[in-house]
C-alpha cells in the first residue's frame, strides 16, 4: 500500500481532538473548516485527491467517535466489588476459585467499570465465599460500590455449574440478576466471558437476562402464579410450599396413606435407603428408615393397595445379583415385610382417571435389565401371579407408564416415555389400550441420574446404561376442571456418549388440543435433577438428586412439594 502523508494542518486538528475531547464541536479546533475542505475535495475531479480526502475523512470520523466514547466513559466511571466465590469441588481443584476470580476481574475492569477488592472488610467466613444477597449488599455498601458480583462455582463430574449474581446498588432498592449455567470444562472460559458481557450490559442499563429478582422473595404477582406460569413462559418466581434436604440423592418417590390415618406418608428412596416421612404442615418428620442390604442398590418405590386389604403395599425395587429384584412391604406404623425379594421389576400402574391401580411386572436377567413382556399381576393365596400381558408398546419405558383418558373421549390410554436418546431424554407417547400409537410429543423429556449399568456387554466395553425415569403425573394445575399431564425435562450439565449427568430441570404441563398434547405451562428451573413425581390430593411432590455436587452440609437430595 503506498504511503500517504496527511498534511500537517490536519494532523494538528486531529491531535487537538485526541487531547481535548471537549473540542469535538463544529465551532472548535477548526473542525468545521476542515470538514468543509474535505467535502470540496471529495467532490472534486481529481481521483487521487478524492481518495486522499476519503482516507482523511474516515480517520477524522474515527477520532471523533473514539474521543466521544472516551469522554463518556471517563464521566461514567463506576465501581464493582468482586466478592470471593464459594467453591464446591475436590481439594485438588482449589485453584479454580482464585483463577475464576482473576478472570472475572480482568474482563470486568475498564471502559467505565473499576473493580475493587473487598479484603479490608471481609470476615473470616466471607473468605470462603459469599453467596448470601444480604451479606453481599452489606459488603458492597461498606465499600461504597455501585455493583457487586458474588456466587458459587461447583465442580460436577467433568463439568462445572456457575451460579453467579450481579447486584445493582445504584437503584433505590438493590436489584439482583442471577445467572446459572452448566458447562463442560472446555466451555468454562467462553461462558465466563459471556456472563461478564451480560453483567457489563446490565451496568450500562441493558438487562438482557430475564431471570431477575428484586429481593429475597417473590412479589405478589409471582406468589399468585405458584409453580407454573402461562403458556410458553417460564415462572421465575415459583416457590415450593415446602422442601426438606435428604443426605443421599432422592432417586424415587411416592405418596400414600400407609397407616390409614387420613394423612399421607412420603416414601423417598436413595441408593442406600428407603425413608418414610409424615407430613406436618410445612415440614416432614422422618418416621422410619430401611437400609439397603450389602451389595444392594435401591432403585424405585411405588405404593398402592393391590391385594384389597385396605392398606397400601410398598413395592421396593433394588439392584441385587446383577439384576432387578423386588421386595414387598407394609407400614401400619412400622415396616413389615410381606413378600421376600424376587426377580424382576414390580411397579404400581396408576389409573389417573380414577380407576383402581394395577400392579405390573417385567423380568430382569443377567443379559437384560428389562427383559420380555410387561404383565399385569394379582394376588392369589398370598402370592403374586401373572395374569394378562400388556400390549406391545414399542420403546415404552416401564417405570413411566400410566393410564389416563388424555383426550376425554371416555376411553383410557397408556402414557409413557418412549425409546431414550443418547442423553437419556425421550419423547412422550400415547398408546391405545391395544398398543397403537395415537399421539406423540417430540420433545427432550425425562432424563435422569437414576440409571444402572447392567446387561450383555462386548469385551472391553462397559455394561449399557439402563435408564430409570420418573413417573408421569396428572393434575389440574389451573383449576379449570381439566387435568394436565405433567412430565419432567431435565437439563444435562455433562452430555457425552453413554455418560450423562443432570443438574437441573423443569416440569412441563401438557394440555390436550384436538388429539394432540401441547405445552400449556412450565415451571421455573429447579436446581436438582428431578427424578420422580407423585400427586396426592391437590399437592404435587417432587424428588430431586444433586448429581455429584459436594454439598455435604445440607445433603444433595431434596423432597419438594407444591400446592
Amino acid at each position: 500500500m503506498p504511503y500517504h502523508r496527511i498534511p500537517k494542518a490536519r494532523v494538528l486538528v486531529l491531535d487537538t481532538l485526541v487531547n481535548d475531547p471537549s473540542a469535538v464541536t463544529p465551532a472548535k479546533a477548526g473542525v468545521q473548516k476542515t470538514t468543509e475542505t474535505l467535502d470540496s475535495r471529495l467532490h472534486g475531479n481529481d481521483r487521487k485527491e478524492r481518495l486522499s480526502a476519503c482516507r482523511e475523512f474516515i480517520l477524522l470520523g474515527l477520532v471523533i467517535v473514539l474521543s466521544f466514547l472516551s469522554s463518556h466513559v471517563l464521566a461514567a466511571n463506576k465501581t464493582v466489588a468482586l466478592l470471593p466465590l464459594q467453591l464446591f469441588a475436590d481439594p485438588s481443584k482449589a485453584y479454580l476459585g482464585q483463577g475464576i476470580k482473576t478472570m472475572l476481574a480482568s474482563r470486568l475492569s475498564g471502559e467505565g467499570l473499576e473493580v475493587i477488592t473487598p479484603d479490608s472488610v471481609l470476615r473470616e467466613a466471607d473468605k470462603q465465599g459469599v453467596v448470601s444477597e444480604q451479606r453481599a449488599e452489606e459488603i458492597a455498601r461498606l465499600l461504597k460500590a455501585d455493583y457487586a458480583v458474588f456466587g458459587s462455582v461447583t465442580s460436577v463430574g467433568t463439568g462445572y455449574s456457575l451460579d453467579l449474581s450481579f447486584m445493582d446498588l445504584t437503584k433505590d432498592k438493590p436489584e439482583v440478576t442471577k445467572v446459572s449455567e452448566g458447562v463442560t470444562e472446555d466451555q468454562l472460559i467462553p461462558k465466563l466471558s459471556d456472563i461478564v458481557y451480560d453483567f457489563r450490559a446490565i451496568a450500562a442499563g441493558v438487562d438482557i437476562r430475564k431471570q431477575r429478582s428484586a429481593g429475597p422473595g417473590p412479589g405478589p404477582e409471582e406468589e399468585r402464579k405458584g409453580l407454573f406460569l402461562k403458556r410458553t413462559d417460564e415462572s421465575s418466581g415459583f416457590r415450593p410450599s415446602g422442601r426438606v434436604p435428604v443426605k443421599g440423592g432422592v432417586i424415587s418417590l411416592d405418596v400414600a396413606d400407609l397407616d390409614g390415618d387420613g394423612q399421607p406418608e412420603i416414601l423417598a428412596v436413595s441408593r442406600e435407603a428407603l425413608m418414610i416421612y409424615n407430613r406436618k404442615d410445612k415440614a416432614l418428620v422422618l418416621k422410619e428408615t430401611l437400609r439397603a442390604e450389602r451389595s444392594e442398590e435401591l432403585l424405585k418405590v411405588s405404593a398402592a393397595d393391590i391385594d384389597g386389604n385396605g392398606r397400601p403395599e410398598i413395592y421396593l425395587v433394588g439392584f441385587y445379583g446383577k439384576r432387578a429384584q423386588t421386595s414387598v412391604w407394609e407400614w401400619p406404623g412400622k415396616l413389615t415385610k410381606k413378600l421376600d425379594r424376587q426377580n424382576g421389576h414390580l411397579h404400581v400402574l396408576k389409573n389417573q382417571s380414577g380407576g383402581r391401580p394395577e400392579l405390573i411386572f417385567q423380568n430382569s436377567s443377567l443379559d437384560a435389565f428389562y427383559s420380555g413382556k410387561i404383565w399385569s399381576m394379582r394376588y392369589e393365596g398370598g402370592k403374586l401371579v401373572r395374569t394378562d400381558a400388556l400390549p406391545d408398546m414399542k420403546g415404552a419405558q416401564f417405570y413411566t407408564l400410566t393410564v389416563f383418558d388424555y383426550d376425554r373421549s371416555g376411553k383410557s390410554e397408556f402414557l409413557g416415555l418412549g425409546e431414550p436418546n443418547l442423553d437419556h431424554s425421550a419423547p412422550l407417547i400415547v398408546w391405545s389400550l391395544e398398543g397403537n400409537q395415537v399421539a406423540r410429543v417430540n420433545e427432550n423429556l425425562g432424563g435422569s441420574n437414576n440409571y444402572i449399568r447392567s446387561g450383555k456387554t462386548n469385551p472391553g466395553d462397559q455394561p449399557p446404561a439402563n435408564i430409570i425415569n420418573g413417573k408421569i403425573a396428572v393434575m389440574d394445575v389451573d383449576n379449570d376442571g381439566k387435568k394436565e399431564v405433567l412430565v419432567v425435562a431435565n437439563n444435562p450439565v455433562v452430555g457425552k456418549i453413554d455418560f450423562v449427568l443432570y443438574y437441573d430441570g423443569i416440569i412441563i404441563a401438557l394440555k390436550t388440543e384436538g388429539g394432540d398434547l401441547v405445552q400449556a405451562y412450565k415451571s421455573g428451573k429447579i436446581k436438582h435433577c428431578l427424578t420422580d413425581m407423585a400427586v396426592y390430593d391437590k399437592t404435587l411432590y417432587v424428588g430431586g438428586d444433586g448429581g455429584e455436587i459436594l454439598n455435604v452440609t445440607e445433603g444433595k437430595g431434596r423432597i419438594m412439594w407444591f400446592e
